[in-house]
C-alpha cells in the first residue's frame, strides 16, 4: 500500500518507509525533523477513510494511547491528517521483538527451565503489561485485544503494551480504581461497545459468546498471554483440528500441566484461575493477578494454591539455600551419631518388629489394596457426574443468553405486540416468520444444536417457527395454541390442553427456562425447549409486561453425555395423555436417532424419592468439584437393564439465577 503523498513530502518526518500492516493502519518508521528522533507515524488505510465506524475506532485508539499516561503505554507525539485526508499520529517507536517472538525463544530448548533467569524476565514482562491493564482499567478502558503480539518487549526490557484500536470505555468499578485516577471521558470511543473483534485464542468466554467486554474479560486475555507463557501454546492450539469455537468457550483446551509437567502447580493454579469460564471465578482485577505473581517470584505462597507440607517445605529450600545447606549438615551429624549409638542394642528388637510388621503388612495388603481401589472408583465417578451436570448447565446459560439477546429486538417485539392488539394480523405473523427465518440463519456459527426457534404470542398461538421438516418450509404448527406447553408458562410440566388452568396459562417470566420433554407436533420427535420470555420494553425488569415467549427447541437425542451417564427429568411430564416422574431423558441404550420412542423410562417411585432426598441435602451448585469428593453413590434399579446399579447424583443447576436456577434435572453416572 503506497503512502500518502502529503505525509512522505511532509517538513515535520524525514525517511519515512513502511514498518507494519494491520487490519486497520499502516504504522511506518519515521524521524522527527524537530527534535532528531525516530518516531512511529501511523495512519489509517485507504480502504477504511469511507468507514465512519474504521475511522471512529482509528480516532479513539490515537485518543486512547494519547491519554493513558503510563510507562507500559507508548506516549503519542502528534496528530493530524494528510491533504489526501489520511488520519494519523505519531508516537515512540520501540525497537525490540515482541512477547510472542520471546516465548518461542524460551520454548527453543528442548526441556524448559522454570527456575532460570529466561522465564523470570518473561513472568517480570507479564507483570508489567498486568499493572498496564489495570490503570487502563481504573481509567474505565478496556483493551479487548491482549495478545503476545501486541506487547512489545524493549531493548532494555521496557515493556508496552500496543494497538488500543479496539479498547472501549465502560462503566468503571470501585474494584478497579486506583487513587484519585478519574474516568476517562472519550471524545470518538463508543461506550459499552459490543463490537466483536481480538483473536479467538486470548478472548473471553463472553466475548465469544457475542456478549459485551468487561475488565473481567481481559482478565481472561491475561490469562491466556499467561497460559502461553508457561506452556509455549496459546489455548487454541491444543485444540484438534476439527474444533471449533464452542471448545474454547467451554474451556476444553489442555491444562498447562498437561502440556509442561515440570511447571510449578502455584504458577499453574494462577493460570486456571485467571482462565475460569465463569468471571466471577477470575482474579477480581489485574493488580490482584500481578501480585499472585510477584508472590510466586519471590517464593512466598500464593492464595490460589494450598501447598503440602513437601511442598512447602521444597520452596522454603529453594529460596533459602545457605540456610537450608547448614541445616542438612547438622541433621546429618545427628544422624550418624544417633545412628551409632542405636544400632548396637536395637539391632534385636529392630530385628523382631521388623518379622512383626512383615506378617501384619501381608494379612492386610490385600484389604487395604481393595479399599483404595474402591475410594478412588467412587470418587472419580463422583466428579464425572458433577462434570456432566456442569456441561450441561453450561450449554443451557448459553443458550438462554442467546435467546435473551434475540428477545430484545425491536421489531420483534412491535409485531409481537401488534398481533397482541389485533390477533389474526398475517402481516405481524409473515414479518416474525421472516425475521426468526434472519436470526436463526445468522445463528448457525453458535455450533448449538438447535432444530427450530418459535415465537408464542400473550395467549399461547404460535406466530413463527424455523426450520422444519416440511418440503415447502411451512409449519402445520403455526396460529395453533400451545398455552398448556411447559415452555411457556413454566410450570415444570405440560398441562391437560383442555383443562381449566392450560385455558388460564400466562406466559413465564423466568430468564430462561428448561421444557420438560414433548413430541413435537411437525417432526414427532422427543424434544425439549429452552425458553425466555418477551417483554414490552428495552429491559427485562420485573414490573414489564411479557407479551410473548422467544423458544429454541433441541431434539433430546442432541444432548451430549458422558459415556455410563443416565440424564433425568425428576418434574412431572405428560405424554400420550400419561404422567410420568422421573422419565430417562438419555441413556446408552436409547438409540440417539430414533424419531420416536415406542416405550417410555422412568424411575421408580423408590428411586425418584432417594435422588430428590439426596439434591434437597446437596441443592447448591459445587464452587469447587473438589468438595464432591466425598458424596456417597446411591444404589437404584436401571430403568432399562432392571437391574441394581450404583450411581453418583448430580443436579444441573445454572449459575447466577437464583430464582430459577435449578432445572429439574439430574445426572446419574455410573462408574
Amino acid at each position: 500500500m503506497d503512502l500518502p503523498e502529503s505525509l512522505v513530502a511532509s517538513s515535520e518526518y524525514l525517511q519515512i518507509r513502511k514498518y507494519q500492516q494491520g487490519g486497520l493502519g499502516v504504522v511506518c518508521r519515521a524521524l522527527d525533523r524537530q527534535l532528531n528522533r525516530e518516531v512511529a507515524v501511523k495512519f489509517i488505510r485507504n480502504q477504511h477513510l469511507q468507514d465512519p465506524e474504521a475511522v471512529q475506532r482509528f480516532l479513539a485508539e490515537a485518543e486512547i494511547t494519547g491519554r493513558l499516561d503510563h510507562p507500559g503505554i507508548a506516549p503519542v507525539y502528534a496528530h493530524g491528517r494528510s491533504a489526501e485526508g489520511h488520519p494519523f499520529y505519531s508516537m515512540r517507536f520501540v525497537e525490540g521483538r515482541d512477547l510472542n517472538q520471546e516465548i518461542d525463544r524460551f520454548y527453543a530448548e528442548p526441556i524448559p527451565n522454570y527456575d532460570g533467569v529466561e522465564f523470570a524476565k518473561l513472568l517480570t514482562a507479564f507483570v508489567s503489561v498486568c499493572n498496564t491493564i489495570a490503570f487502563a482499567h481504573s481509567r474505565g478502558i478496556v483493551h479487548r485485544d491482549i495478545k503476545p503480539q501486541n506487547i512489545r518487549i524493549g531493548r532494555f526490557h521496557e515493556t508496552i503494551v500496543l494497538d488500543w484500536g479496539l479498547a472501549v470505555s465502560v462503566e468503571r468499578e470501585s474494584a478497579h480504581r486506583i487513587g484519585d485516577e478519574s474516568t476517562l471521558l472519550l471524545a470518538n470511543a463508543v461506550y459499552g461497545s459490543s463490537r466483536s473483534g481480538g483473536t479467538p485464542a486470548y478472548m473471553s468466554p463472553e466475548q465469544l459468546s457475542g456478549l459485551a467486554a468487561s475488565p473481567a474479560s481481559d482478565i481472561y486475555s491475561l490469562g491466556a498471554v499467561l497460559y502461553r507463557i508457561t506452556t509455549g501454546r496459546s489455548t487454541w492450539e491444543t485444540l484438534p483440528g476439527s474444533a471449533t469455537l464452542e471448545a474454547l468457550i467451554e474451556g476444553r483446551f489442555a491444562t498447562p500441566h498437561e502440556l509442561q509437567p515440570l511447571l510449578p502447580k502455584p504458577l499453574e493454579a494462577i493460570c486456571r484461575k485467571a482462565i475460569a469460564q465463569q468471571a466471577k471465578d477470575r482474579f477480581s482485577t489485574a493488580i490482584e493477578l500481578a501480585s499472585e505473581i510477584e508472590r510466586f517470584m519471590s517464593g512466598q505462597p500464593v492464595t490460589c494454591y494450598r501447598e503440602t507440607p513437601y511442598e512447602r517445605c521444597g520452596r522454603w529450600i529453594r529460596h533459602h539455600q545457605a540456610w537450608a545447606r547448614h541445616i542438612a549438615f547438622a541433621l546429618v551429624a545427628v544422624a550418624i551419631g544417633s545412628t551409632l549409638l542405636a544400632v548396637a542394642t536395637s539391632r534385636l528388637a529392630a530385628s523382631r518388629e521388623a518379622e512383626r510388621q512383615i506378617a501384619e503388612a501381608q494379612r492386610n495388603e490385600a484389604s487395604v489394596a481393595r479399599e483404595e481401589a474402591l475410594l478412588s472408583k467412587r470418587r472419580a465417578t463422583v466428579l464425572a457426574a458433577h462434570l456432566a451436570a456442569r456441561s450441561i448447565a453450561t450449554e443451557i446459560e448459553l443458550r438462554g443468553a442467546i435467546l435473551r439477546e434475540e428477545s430484545l429486538s425491536p421489531p420483534l417485539r412491535k409485531w409481537v405486540s401488534d398481533w397482541n392488539a389485533n390477533p389474526g394480523d398475517e402481516a405481524a405473523k409473515n414479518a416474525v416468520n421472516q425475521w426468526l427465518r434472519d436470526r436463526f440463519l445468522a445463528r448457525v456459527t453458535d455450533s448449538l444444536p438447535t432444530s427450530t426457534w418459535n415465537v408464542q404470542s400473550r395467549d399461547g398461538t404460535q406466530l413463527g417457527r424455523v426450520a422444519t421438516r416440511d418440503a415447502d418450509g411451512s409449519a402445520s404448527s403455526l396460529g395453533k395454541s400451545y398455552r398448556y406447553r411447559d415452555y411457556f408458562h413454566g410450570l415444570g410440566r405440560d398441562l391437560d390442553p383442555s383443562s381449566t388452568e392450560a385455558a388460564q396459562a400466562l406466559p413465564h417470566r423466568y430468564d430462561v427456562h428448561v421444557s420438560t420433554i414433548f413430541v413435537s407436533t411437525n417432526t414427532s420427535i422427543p424434544s425439549v425447549s429452552f425458553s425466555t420470555p418477551i417483554f414490552n420494553e428495552n429491559t427485562s425488569l420485573e414490573d414489564n409486561e411479557v407479551i410473548g415467549i422467544l423458544a429454541s427447541t433441541v431434539h433430546v437425542s442432541k444432548l451430549d453425555l458422558l459415556r455410563g451417564a443416565i440424564l433425568v427429568d425428576l418434574r412431572k411430564t405428560l405424554l400420550d395423555s400419561q404422567s410420568y416422574e422421573g422419565l430417562v431423558l438419555r441413556h446408552r441404550l436409547l438409540s440417539s436417532d430414533a424419531s420416536r420412542r415406542n416405550t417410555w423410562y422412568s424411575l421408580s417411585s423408590i428411586d425418584l424419592e432417594q435422588v430428590r432426598d439426596w439434591i434437597a441435602v446437596h441443592p447448591q451448585r459445587l464452587q469447587s468439584l473438589s468438595d464432591a469428593t466425598d458424596d456417597q453413590l446411591l444404589k437404584i434399579v436401571d430403568p432399562l437393564t432392571l437391574k441394581e446399579i450404583e450411581v453418583a447424583v448430580a443436579p444441573v443447576v445454572l449459575a447466577n439465577l437464583p430464582d430459577h436456577n435449578q432445572v429439574g434435572w439430574a445426572v446419574l453416572m455410573q462408574p
